[in-house]
């Protein structure tokens, strides 16, 4: 096991880092921290990190600007984990959930977990994470569907193993500000881009990312609740990535059972199977089981 002891980065280690900045989302700013890993710091702890920094030095510092964000409210505590041993509900991101990562990772083989804390002078910033490459999935709906199925089983054994390990993905499927997802290119250029949480790499293998604030629960013991949840986002993803259906416009229906269960028929799924997971109901093993034996109508 990798030596986790907390980074702690000075305040000019800082602002070098902070002229890397690869992203920004719902939880926080990712900076390139070197060529295998990423720094994600959360906007509330930026807020913090800003004002003591300014504190002493107000004209050379510039880290957070709220423009940057879209002006929207980002609520970065909603989530949160069940500590059995202090029957206590930790919100993330914390501290303690990133400490908890650390400690799952020991069983976990087809994820890479949070594998840090990362402090700035002093102050608790955000965590480490492993540098992923690949492709986001939504960008990959036009492959044959064969090779979509052979993803999507991979992506199910993920999920299986982080679940086995009480670990909850509930930001599966595609984010819901896709349209405002922004990434910065090296040259500094900005582009709005859609946002998957699972990307592809060239072999056609899936990673999970963003295992850690609002996106990832760690429980100490089972929790049907946000398995639940995991699995109500996973068959989103599936519905979106196989069929490409559009799941976000079904929600703006009175009938969303019905629609969806049309937009699975007008794909060409079995009646059986639409049967099943339009009821959102499914465990894993009903959900692989789905995705291997079905047969669709029509060349997708």
């Amino acid at each position: 096991m990798e030596q986790t002891s907390p980074i702690y980065l000075s305040k000019e280690e800082f602002l070098s880092v902070q002229k890397r900045k690869i992203g920004y989302g719902k939880d926080g700013v990712t900076f390139r921290y070197n060529r295998q890993e990423i720094i994600k710091i959360y906007h509330k702890n930026l807020e913090n990190i800003m004002l003591s920094l300014t504190a002493t030095e107000k004209d050379s510092v510039k880290i957070y600007e709220k423009g940057n964000y879209d002006e929207r409210v980002f609520d970065v505590l909603t989530a949160y984990i069940y500590n059995e041993e202090s029957d206590e509900r930790l919100k993330l991101p914390s501290k303690n959930a990133i400490k908890l990562a650390i400690e799952k990772q020991k069983r976990i083989t087809k994820t890479r977990l949070p594998k840090n804390l990362v402090y700035v002078e002093k102050i608790f910033a955000g965590c480490l994470i492993d540098y992923q490459k690949g492709i986001q999935i939504h960008k990959l709906k036009g492959l044959p569907f064969s090779l979509k199925r052979q993803i999507t089983l991979e992506i199910l054994k993920i999920v299986r193993e982080l679940i086995e390990n009480n670990i909850y993905h509930v930001d599966l499927d595609n984010s819901p500000y896709s349209s405002k997802s922004v990434f910065i290119h090296s040259n500094g250029t900005k582009e709005l881009v859609g946002h998957s949480h699972i990307l592809v790499d060239y072999r056609l293998h899936p990673h999970l990312i963003d295992l850690e604030g609002k996106s990832t629960i760690y429980t100490q013991r089972k929790d049907e609740l946000y398995e639940h949840e995991c699995l109500f986002r996973l068959m989103n993803l599936i519905f979106d990535f196989l069929f490409d259906i559009d799941i976000d416009g079904l929600y703006n229906i009175d009938f969303e059972k019905e629609a969806l269960e049309f937009e699975l028929e007008k794909a060409g799924v079995d009646d059986k199977h639409i049967a099943i997971v339009s009821e959102y109901n499914s465990s894993i093993d009903e959900i692989e089981d789905f995705v291997k034996t079905l047969n669709i109508r029509r060349s997708l």
